[in-house]
């Protein structure tokens, strides 16, 4: 899909905000997911080369069905620009939404077919409606302050977290900042409902909201945490460095049986008893018997973004596009 030898020069100079999080502040050495930012000091092609063609980086997908989604990340140039890229996944096919923009998106989400918000690089917020996406107005604008989690509860609902313990509420038709009991990187909201959700973070932080506030709620692990998903108000998952599995049951989170030490960035379930998890360097673990288990591996340098709809469909998304289906994983290329 891609030049993969120019990605691994490019990626090798990227500079990432979120890699400025170092995490010996909770007692992990763990780097942080590869979210890089503006790119500086990408190779340059000579004035007589071929031009290297756009490499594309997707970190977040949304389906609503199996016939209809979207994807978010961004698209890099070889003369050391980037630019916002948005996938529809429609007639079998991905296509290019062709959205104006440069800022790089790592979070997107679909309340229906006619209405989705996208997240990301220094505050950026976008809107899909009447169609289009549209960019509309952040309460933060900080070049250090990037949005990572996403999580819709209705058309009128909505959090996103990032760096910084930033945290926003979407309500009364706009976005307004809300004070965050956690000061750290927030990496990943999940709401089960206008009154109760969930959001993880740096330092194996959990926070619960009640439908007042959000409250620090105790933690067993300090490893970093990179993605939570709800299965229902007394189900859930959390999944993050050093292989880290938490499982929410009885009104406490524990630490879950880990077939692997390898970072974990998405967990996506499809019931209580169904679901996948993946992370770098292609690992995927499936989640069946009332117990975790690899799989075989993705063959991705990266994989970030995650969505199963059912035991037997669902995609997975970084420096490619995967699609399980028939009980294995197939890389996605754009001319099928």
């Amino acid at each position: 899909m891609r030049n993969k030898t120019f990605y691994a020069q490019a990626l090798a100079a990227l500079t990432s905000v979120g890699l400025l999080l170092t995490l010996a502040a909770c007692g992990d050495n763990t780097p942080q997911p590869d979210n890089s930012v503006t790119p500086t000091a990408l190779v340059q092609p000579s004035p007589t080369a071929t031009p290297e063609p756009p490499s594309e980086v997707y970190k977040s997908v949304s389906m609503l069905s199996a016939n209809d989604g979207w994807m978010a990340g961004w698209r890099i140039y070889a003369d050391n620009t980037s630019n916002t890229l948005i996938l529809h996944y429609s007639g079998g096919k991905w296509q290019d939404a062709k959205v104006a923009g440069s800022a790089h998106l790592y979070n997107i989400q679909m309340v229906s077919a006619s209405d989705g918000w996208a997240v990301g690089q220094r505050g950026t917020i976008l809107h899909y409606g009447s169609g289009q996406w549209q960019a509309v107005a952040s309460p933060i604008s900080s070049t250090t302050t990037d949005l990572w989690g996403l999580a819709m509860v209705s058309a009128s609902e909505g959090w996103a977290c990032g760096l910084k313990g930033t945290l926003l509420h979407y309500s009364g038709g706009k976005w307004q900042l809300v004070d965050s009991p956690y000061k750290g990187w927030l990496s990943s909201i999940a709401m089960v409902s206008a009154s109760d959700g969930w959001m993880v973070g740096q330092g194996g932080t959990l926070l619960h909201y009640d439908g007042k506030a959000w409250s620090a709620a105790t933690s067993p692990t300090q490893a970093v945490l990179y993605d939570v998903t709800m299965v229902g108000a007394n189900e859930g998952w959390a999944v993050g460095a050093g292989g880290v599995i938490l499982h929410y049951s009885a009104g406490k989170w524990v630490v879950a049986d880990a077939p692997t030490q390898a970072d974990l960035w998405a967990v996506s379930m499809t019931s209580a008893t169904d679901g996948w998890a993946i992370g770098p360097g292609g690992v995927a673990l499936h989640y069946s018997g009332g117990k975790w288990q690899l799989a075989d591996k993705l063959e991705d340098e990266r994989t970030w973004g995650l969505q199963i709809l059912s035991p037997t469909d669902g995609w997975a998304v970084g420096y490619n596009i995967w699609r399980f289906q028939g009980g294995r994983w197939s890389m996605y290329t754009m001319n099928q």
